[in-house]
């Protein structure tokens, strides 16, 4: 029965109190390891193990009055799952029973795999400021981190939140990248933040005035009137002196219409506006043209001022609208700038012959190409 005494040699085992609620705290290649010493006032360290006991980590503890928390970070682990092993020891040498513990640690293959939060557009208002657009946030990141430089030249950071769907960049420069990365936590207690691959973006969409779907008039009388923040020449307000807006079913177009009204001679409707160089796109939604149009176009030239019918070919880019075959599609004009400069786009009508004739557009809209 006493068989069992021959191994302890007749000593007492003095344990000391364990290590109490403990918890690991996921980070980059590290854990933070924290416990509760709940009474015994004997405990002065804590020995951790960990890969197999082939790794140890000592922590001297001074005791306070009733319960301390003890915290202590393990650094360089592998990404990956780990277990812990922990016990607490007083001055003469006496430990308690070890307490078994595990965590996950994440690297950089974790935080390669993070996807990004999708962009809907970047938008750019001249003399004003850009516009990002989100589609909607992975719920398991925490936000994203934003960086662009101001027109000023100063670098400037924002944070977005998942809820946020539509961001302001005060003063941004257009001609430069925005830079941005969505951040991840692994869990709720962890203790580093991971972010996805940077991604790299620009201004991919010039904010046009009043620019339709639908558009907005000024002076209206009955269907026709002005159209707001463009500009329209006398030639096109053949509707007793207004004309460029009309509100036909109380829709809000874009219009050149000879129909029992004076002819239209190089009628124009236009907005000036400065670009930065690239590659752009000027699109249009054609509502409806009703018979066969003369002479009308939708084109870009440099300076500001649209050119006549007879001298299109000095534009920088145009596209003839033709009939009715064009209803209902979006037509385009694709131009290039190789400098900042000032250009004026819009439409160009002359309307003589065939009476009647009419166009309405819906909608334009002024896209950067990005390479």
């Amino acid at each position: 029965m006493d068989d069992y005494k021959r191994f302890f040699d007749d000593q007492e085992i003095i344990y000391i109190g364990k290590p109490d609620s403990v918890k690991v705290f996921s980070g980059r290649e590290r854990v933070d390891i924290q416990w509760l010493i709940i009474s015994d006032p004997k405990v002065s360290s804590a020995t951790i193990y960990w890969n197999n006991r082939a790794e140890q980590k000592k922590v001297d503890i001074q005791r306070g009055a009733g319960v301390d928390t003890v915290r202590t970070t393990i650094d360089g682990l592998t990404q990956g799952f780990h277990t812990f092993e922990l016990f607490t020891m007083d001055q003469e040498g006496n430990r308690s029973v070890s307490v078994y513990t595990y965590g996950m640690v994440y690297g950089d293959n974790y935080e390669a795999s993070l996807p990004n939060r999708s962009v809907d557009g970047i938008k750019y208002e001249p003399d004003g400021n850009t516009f990002v657009s989100w589609l909607l946030a992975d719920s398991a990141s925490i936000g994203v981190s934003l960086s662009y430089e101001t027109i000023l030249g100063k670098k400037r950071i924002k944070y977005i939140s998942n809820d946020e769907l539509t961001t302001e960049l005060e003063g941004c420069d257009p001609d430069k990248q925005i830079f941005y990365r969505t951040m991840y936590k692994p869990d709720p207690m962890a203790i580093d933040t991971f972010y996805a691959p940077e991604i790299t973006l620009k201004v991919n969409e010039i904010l046009l005035k009043n620019a339709g779907s639908p558009f907005r008039g000024t002076n209206i009388s009955g269907r026709w009137g002005n159209l707001e923040s463009w500009d329209t020449n006398t030639a096109a307000k053949n509707h007793d002196g207004i004309g460029g807006f009309d509100n036909v079913n109380n829709g809000g177009f874009l219009s050149f219409e000879y129909w029992s009204t004076p002819p239209i001679i190089n009628g124009k409707i236009s907005q000036s506006i400065q670009l930065p160089s690239g590659k752009y796109r000027m699109v249009a939604r054609v509502s409806n043209i009703d018979y066969t149009c003369e002479a009308t176009y939708m084109l870009v030239c440099a300076g500001s001022n649209l050119s006549n019918v007879e001298s299109i070919d000095s534009a920088i880019a145009a596209f003839r609208l033709t009939d009715n075959f064009l209803n209902n599609k979006d037509i385009a004009v694709p131009f290039q700038l190789n400098t900042r400069q000032l250009v004026t786009l819009g439409f160009l009508s002359t309307m003589v012959q065939n009476n009647p004739t009419s166009v309405r557009i819906s909608s334009v809209r002024l896209y950067r190409e990005n390479e």
